[in-house]
């Protein structure tokens, strides 16, 4: 959860990050792009996820020229330090984000402390001291890495690729058409690829709670997994139900073969 001196204001609800989540900004293909004006600040969030072992590359926006990219679509994380940004930085920010809008953004921001809107972002307070530098860095991480959890995108078995910020899925580049409740299933499918899901856990992500959908939930969920099989049908991703009763989705051995992908 969220801790006592760090708030969330995106609304997500923040657990612990995930093994998973860690991982892959420790991988060599992985980095986290720290942007902000106040150099104190930068170097407190760039030592904290280092301390995690996450890779880091710093731009102080005061001395970028507007008209050199940031490369947020080439980093997996793009962290700003929103307090005080100032509108011609928020607007730097705001046009390279503009190429990589899939991509998440987490901004630091102070409670009651005034923001330009820095487009599809996701917030986590902190403190700063007399000094203007972060008090609280290891909680603000912490919130930081957890909300990278919630929203990152998600990659499958079969090159299945799981926009969790834009609720899209794609497989080899191919959009597929999902219902919202189908939707989550994949995602949920998805977040715990590696040992499935019970069909408990598939019923609780397809329904949004009201006692008329806990009704229906079950066969929801069944028509539901209908679907996504039909969807992955001429994909290399299948759905696949193990001997202890869990779903999940794993990789097709008899790959389809390329007439049928053009169908």
């Amino acid at each position: 959860m969220v801790s006592p001196s760090t708030e969330s204001t995106s609304r997500l609800t923040l657990r612990a990050p995930s093994p998973d989540a860690i991982a892959e900004l420790t991988r060599p293909d992985g980095c986290v792009l720290v942007l902000g004006e106040h150099l104190g600040r930068l170097r407190d969030l760039a030592e904290g996820l280092l301390r995690v072992g996450c890779r880091v590359e710093i731009a102080a926006l005061t001395q970028v020229n507007p008209d050199t990219p940031l490369g947020i679509g080439d980093h997996r994380l793009t962290v700003v330090d929103a307090i005080q940004l100032t509108r011609p930085s928020v607007e730097i920010v705001n046009r390279a984000r503009a190429e990589a809008a899939t991509q998440p953004l987490v901004a630091v921001a102070v409670t009651g402390g005034n923001r330009h809107r820095l487009a599809t972002a996701h917030y986590v307070v902190g403190r700063v001291n007399d000094s203007g530098d972060l008090a609280d860095t290891p909680r603000v991480v912490r919130d930081i890495l957890s909300t990278w959890s919630a929203v990152r995108p998600l990659v499958g078995p079969g090159d299945l690729r799981i926009d969790r910020i834009g609720r899209r899925a794609s497989v080899r580049g191919r959009q597929l058409a999902l219902r919202p409740a189908d939707f989550r299933l994949l995602r949920v499918l998805a977040e715990k690829t590696r040992h499935g899901c019970t069909f408990d856990e598939l019923r609780a992500a397809a329904i949004s709670g009201t006692r008329a959908e806990e009704r229906r939930a079950t066969a929801e969920v069944r028509h539901g997994l209908e679907r996504l099989r039909s969807l992955l049908r001429r994909t290399d991703v299948r759905v696949v139900s193990t001997p202890d009763g869990r779903y999940r989705l794993t990789m097709r051995l008899d790959r389809p073969l390329a007439a049928d992908r053009r169908g």
